[in-house]
């Protein structure tokens, strides 16, 4: 038998338990906060294609706790209301041109840089998403661009600590998701963490990578053998493991990934239950997309939606080359449904995750547990290959799509 339970429970109580979670069942982030920070190596992350788990190997464990007492989902990290809001977007065109969105976070990347700053944040590298350290304008290039999948920062602790200890006036910079960066405030000691400056990211959910790897099988794709890989082009959502001769979906039409992970199906299980789904924050700047924006004419190129919710942020932010602009809070937050409440759990999600576990096709599974979001797309696809003029057809986006 096997039992799962936290490390609230005192271990005298824990003598028939044979697995033993930091934190509650399913409910991790995998932050990686606790693998960092045992000296024992008593933490392994068990991450399923719809949930991770840190287990505690009970016979190296020292029993000091220091796991449980770092973990983000046991010990929530303080958040603030935000102090400014604005919408814009870099003024370096190549920036907002190969950004996701308005290029904002790079641009606040790019300013640390300019005055001899460390960035981290995530990139895709041998079939893997990691974090990663730039120093230069030339390394930031491998932050840009969308990655709809739970990315593994594990290999940046030690390094931000290092840099936060040492670099009194070095600003350093981490760019990621509220429950990464959730766990690096935590790890890094309470007297060196005001050193940190922190981006996050408004965030709607992510699968774990075993379901890209399924998903991309489908295609004889193997994401280990992909070089690079978008995920978006501004308000056009597709998979497209550039440079591979395989196609995944036709232009102009989000494939069947990106709308079940737009429909919120494929999210790990922690993602229903986001404490950091809300207006307030944890990080100095907040950015996403700013959707419902009246800046119409400017979303072909990118708007972002930047909260600043510390000092540090608002300086930050008034001081990266960015057009600025006022923006409406409560339509900003009408249209963000992450900065109110976390996604909620489809219905049918349990049953579509346990037909890709025993090995249908990622397609199949989409078609028979969610029939309507699959027809969309089989209709958009019809329809993007009629004979009309392409300038009245959508582009395939998610705000904008008329399939969606």
């Amino acid at each position: 038998m096997s039992v799962q339970c936290s490390l609230s429970v005192p271990f005298a109580e824990r003598r028939f338990i044979i697995m033993i979670t930091v934190c509650n069942h399913n409910m991790c982030t995998g932050c990686m906060a606790c693998v960092s920070q045992c000296s024992h190596h008593a933490i392994e992350i068990k991450n399923d294609i719809d949930a991770y788990n840190a287990m505690i190997q009970e016979e190296k464990c020292k029993r000091c706790n220091l796991c449980f007492d770092i973990c983000p989902v046991n010990h929530p990290v303080q958040n603030n209301a935000p102090l400014k809001w604005y919408q814009g977007w870099a003024n370096e065109e190549s920036i907002r041109a190969n950004a996701s969105s308005g290029g904002v976070a790079t641009s606040i990347a790019d300013y640390v840089i300019n005055k001899g700053g460390i960035v981290f944040s995530c990139v895709f590298h041998k079939g893997k998403f990691i974090f990663k350290m730039a120093s230069t304008r030339e390394e930031l290039k491998q932050f840009q661009g969308s990655k709809y999948v739970k990315s593994n920062p594990m290999d940046i602790y030690r390094d931000i600590q290092h840099w936060v200890r040492l670099a009194e006036n070095i600003p350093v910079l981490m760019i990621g998701l509220p429950c990464q960066i959730a766990g690096v405030k935590r790890a890094i000691p309470k007297k060196y963490s005001e050193r940190l400056l922190t981006v996050d990211l408004i965030c709607h959910g992510t699968p774990a990578p075993q379901i890209l790897e399924r998903f991309m099988a489908q295609y004889g794709l193997n994401l280990s053998e992909i070089k690079k890989i978008s995920f978006r082009s501004k308000s056009h959502f597709q998979v497209d493991p550039l440079g591979s001769e395989k196609v995944i979906s036709i232009p102009g039409v989000a494939d069947c990934y990106m709308r079940a992970f737009l429909e919120g199906i494929v999210y790990t299980e922690n993602c229903y239950q986001c404490p950091y789904a809300r207006k307030e924050r944890i990080s100095d700047v907040t950015v996403g997309d700013s959707w419902g924006t009246e800046l119409r004419q400017e979303m072909v190129s990118g708007v972002s939606l930047i909260l600043c919710n510390t000092e540090r942020g608002v300086e930050l932010v008034e001081n990266a080359d960015l057009t600025l602009h006022e923006v409406n809070i409560q339509n900003a937050i009408a249209n963000n449904q992450q900065l109110n409440q976390p996604i909620s759990c489809p219905t049918k999600r349990r049953q579509f995750m346990r037909a890709i576990r025993k090995g249908m096709p990622f397609n199949r599974a989409l078609a028979r547990y969610f029939p309507l979001i699959y027809l969309r797309y089989v209709l958009k696809r019809i329809y993007i290959m009629l004979p009309v003029d392409p300038l009245k057809k959508h582009s395939g986006g998610y705000k904008d799509n008329l399939w969606h």
